[in-house]
């Protein structure tokens, strides 16, 4: 099946995801004292274990969270999530169903005591099914959450307007072809929420963020019956969601990570798939108009940006990677108005490497997380932090 959005491009139909994902665990141990420049982190993985983080959120400069997958090259894959206190990163227990496979895609911390992740996990020979994990202040617990239709379901972001308003977002299958799965919290439980019909030959999202309550952005991709795929872009505006063009000059793209705010604001980053390499871009909303920012391929045959966090309306990063016919390299973009400038970022040799998400708070600097591995090794989980105020600027 050809599909139009990128998690299920890159890692193949949904019902291999919990098979084909690598995964992320570890107890990373402390960052060095803050100087300046970005610190690269390499977490330990088993001899017989992968372990990859997806998703990364910060409530404060010492309460952030970043969540994935562990795999092991026997049994099942299971959710990690590892937090930082302002000192150490350390590994935080987490429960998983019974049998099966599971993982985290993406988390949004709020306060010390309130905390989201979101994924899938599979039982043994079934269809896969949204997970939801609680942080109390304790430890995590399952949320019970529901699943549209009895095909597979997945859950690939999540975001918080306030402690009574997340979203997250993702696909299921609805038959024949994959559509958009939406679900909201709203303080006692969870809802799939009704979506405008989309038509076309199948559709998923990637990204969502709040900027208040009623003020909700998602994006990923729509695939067309016949020609390229599209983007995609739903938005929320008080009670109804409604589809957003996006420019008609993007063709065969995905839309992977969304960052909004104010009423009608919003930067979002993608990639236009083609036989000759991925082609990031971005994009700035004003509410009236689309700006498309490309993005510098001088020094790469391939670039990807796979999410994206704004430190304020006019100052935004985003991370991914670029291939340069050999290696896979960590990718670090900074966009200030309408211009994006590419950061010096360590080139960590020998691993290929991969940025899958990005956070920060208001007065802290970024983190980004992601995976690496050498060649034909385990993948370990990556984490880069800044530690420059200049680069916020």
């Amino acid at each position: 099946m050809s599909t139009g959005w990128s998690r299920l491009c890159a890692f193949g139909a949904l019902v291999l995801v919990a098979l084909v994902l690598t995964s992320c665990t570890g107890s990373a141990g402390a960052v060095n004292a803050c100087r300046d420049g970005w610190h690269v982190l390499i977490g330990r993985a088993g001899a017989h274990e992968s372990d990859e983080l997806f998703g990364v959120s910060a409530a404060s400069p010492s309460d952030v969270w970043a969540v994935g997958v562990a795999r092991p090259d026997v049994g099942s894959a299971r959710t990690l999530v590892e937090r930082w206190n302002g000192r150490h990163w350390r590994t935080v227990p987490t429960p998983d169903p019974a049998s099966g496979d599971s993982f985290l895609n993406a988390v949004a911390g709020l306060s010390p005591s309130d905390a989201w992740a979101v994924g899938m996990s599979r039982t043994r020979g079934g269809s896969a099914r949204t997970l939801i994990l609680h942080w109390n202040g304790r430890r995590w617990e399952v949320i019970s959450s529901p699943n549209a239709g009895a095909g597979d379901n997945a859950l690939v972001a999540v975001a918080a307007a306030s402690e009574r308003d997340i979203w997250a977002v993702g696909y299921h299958d609805s038959g024949s072809v994959y559509r958009s799965l939406v679900e909201h919290w709203d303080g006692d439980r969870w809802t799939v929420v009704s979506l405008p019909l989309l038509g076309g030959g199948g559709d998923g999202l990637n990204a969502v963020d709040a900027a208040a309550p009623g003020v909700v952005w998602a994006v990923g991709g729509s695939a067309r019956t016949r020609g390229p795929s599209q983007p995609l872009v739903l938005r929320l505006s008080g009670q109804r969601w409604s589809s957003v063009p996006a420019p008609a000059s993007l063709r065969s793209a995905t839309l992977n990570g969304v960052t909004a705010w104010g009423g009608s604001g919003a930067w979002i980053v993608g990639a236009i798939r083609s036989g000759g390499g991925d082609r990031a871009f971005g994009l700035q909303a004003d509410g009236h108009n689309w700006s498309t920012i490309p993005i510098d391929l001088t020094t790469a045959l391939s670039v990807d940006l796979n999410a994206i966090w704004a430190a304020a309306p006019d100052r935004v990063w985003a991370v991914g990677s670029s291939f340069d016919g050999r290696w896979y390299r960590p990718l670090v973009e900074h966009g200030v108005r309408d211009k994006w400038s590419r950061m010096p970022v360590p080139v960590i040799h020998g691993y290929d490497a991969r940025l899958f998400a990005v956070t920060g708070s208001s007065d802290s600097m970024p983190w980004a997380v992601g995976s690496a591995a050498q060649s034909g090794g385990p993948q370990h989980i990556l984490i880069l932090q800044a530690c420059s105020r200049h680069l916020s600027q």
